[in-house]
C-alpha cells in the first residue's frame, strides 16, 4: 500500500552513486592499463639478456655483495638504450641497483657481435662513498686505455 505516494524508481534513488560508481570507473580503468604498461616494460627491460648478464656479474663479484648485499635488485627508473649498429645489437644502461646493506648507480655499456655480450662499462658506484667497483675482468681496463681493445 503506497497511501497515495508513488514509488520512486531505482534511478531516481540510487543516481548519485551509479554516476560517482561510473566516473570513478572511467578514471581506474585507463590508470590500471597505464600500470600494466609500465609492469610490462620494467619486466622487459629486467629480462633483457644484457640486463641479466650485467646483473649475473653483479651478483658474483665479492667487493659488491659486501658493499650493498644479497639478493640485488633492479631500480626502475634510469636510461635504457637498446639499439643496434650494423646488426650488432647495443645497450647502454645507467640506473639504480640496491641491496639489504645499500644502493648504489648501475652503469652498463656493452654489444653482442657474436653470441655472448662484451661490455666495455659495467661498473658500480655506491652510494655516500667514493667507492666505484668495476665489474670487468681485471686486465680489459687496462687494454681498452691502451687502445688494444
Amino acid at each position: 500500500m503506497s497511501y497515495g505516494r508513488e514509488e520512486r524508481s531505482w534511478w531516481s534513488r540510487n543516481w548519485f552513486w551509479a554516476l560517482g560508481c561510473g566516473c570513478l570507473l572511467l578514471l581506474l580503468v585507463p590508470l590500471g592499463l597505464c600500470s600494466a604498461g609500465v609492469g610490462w616494460f620494467v619486466w622487459t627491460v629486467r629480462s633483457h639478456d644484457a640486463i641479466e648478464a650485467a646483473l649475473a656479474r653483479a651478483h658474483a663479484n665479492p667487493a659488491v655483495v659486501e658493499a650493498l648485499g644479497e639478493p640485488l635488485e633492479l631500480g626502475w627508473q634510469g636510461s635504457f638504450n637498446f639499439s643496434t649498429d650494423g646488426g650488432v645489437p647495443r645497450v647502454e644502461v645507467d640506473t639504480r641497483i640496491h641491496g639489504p646493506r645499500g644502493e648504489g648507480s648501475f652503469r652498463i655499456r656493452g654489444r653482442k657481435p657474436q653470441d655472448s655480450w662484451e661490455f666495455d662499462r659495467l661498473e658500480i658506484w655506491v652510494d655516500g662513498t667514493d667507492q666505484r667497483i668495476d665489474l670487468l675482468e681485471p686486465g680489459l681496463e687496462a687494454r681498452r686505455r691502451s687502445g688494444m681493445s
